[in-house]
């Protein structure tokens, strides 16, 4: 009879957890149940997010002052606008995206939370919650500084590794254009690791973690184009459906 004592498995570090997550999510959860932390990914989002608006401060601006000079905006409104537009303010730029990423990850945990848990019957903690959708929110990440030397070669912060690269610029004010934009490569793919992260950190089947992924998205998603599109609206920027 073998006497020697069972070899605990080593635990990875938030770092192996990191790379993990691009390939080998299942890995990754399990690893992450065994030691949550959000803070490392927290930042790691929240410094992405600053970077891809700090280095297209000048796109966006002249995106939005072409989407608003057709508008009803008084002239002063939208001279100033243009003005803006030749000189970015990319600090500013930069904080947006900054405060954005906790916000809506909180916003988005708060509701996977409450669909895994009390519809599902899952069990977790919130922060560990949290933690997985921040890990899985490191794709698109990745993907949004991709898209800063496609944004600066083209002139414009609207470019799309997914359906809406097959659009028309002006495709960017309806309604499934913006739906297109949310929905791209990078998005999918963040999708399907985080319905592995969810059924792990739940404790459900792999079928119910991809439910709490979906409809959580699609509402988070529906709630970000409701803003815009409030915001279009009221500037009177002629918005359609396609």
């Amino acid at each position: 009879m073998n006497m020697e004592p069972a070899t605990a498995t080593p635990q990875k570090s938030i770092w192996g957890i990191i790379g993990d997550v691009f390939f080998s999510p299942i890995e990754a959860f399990e690893a992450f149940k065994q030691k949550p932390t959000i803070w490392v990914p927290l930042i790691l989002m929240i410094v992405m997010a600053s970077a891809a608006g700090f280095f297209t401060a000048e796109q966006t601006t002249m995106d939005q002052y072409e989407m608003m000079k057709t508008s009803t905006l008084p002239a002063p409104i939208l001279e100033q606008m243009r003005q803006d537009a030749q000189n970015p303010n990319a600090i500013l730029a930069a904080i947006g995206p900054a405060i954005a990423v906790p916000i809506f990850s909180i916003l988005s945990a708060l509701l996977a939370w409450f669909i895994g848990g009390f519809l599902l019957g899952g069990k977790s903690k919130f922060m560990d919650i949290w933690g997985v959708g921040l890990l899985a929110g490191l794709i698109p990440m990745v993907g949004g500084l991709i898209r800063i030397p496609m944004a600066i070669a083209k002139g414009t912060a609207q470019v799309s590794i997914g359906p809406a690269a097959l659009m028309q610029q002006t495709d960017y004010v309806s309604v499934l254009g913006i739906f297109f934009y949310f929905a791209d490569v990078f998005a999918i793919w963040s999708l399907v690791v985080l319905s592995f992260g969810y059924s792990i950190i739940f404790g459900i089947s792999r079928g119910k973690g991809a439910a709490v992924t979906i409809i959580t998205w699609l509402v988070m998603v529906a709630l970000a184009m409701t803003m815009m599109l409030i915001g279009m609206s009221f500037a009177g920027v002629d918005i359609r459906f396609m």
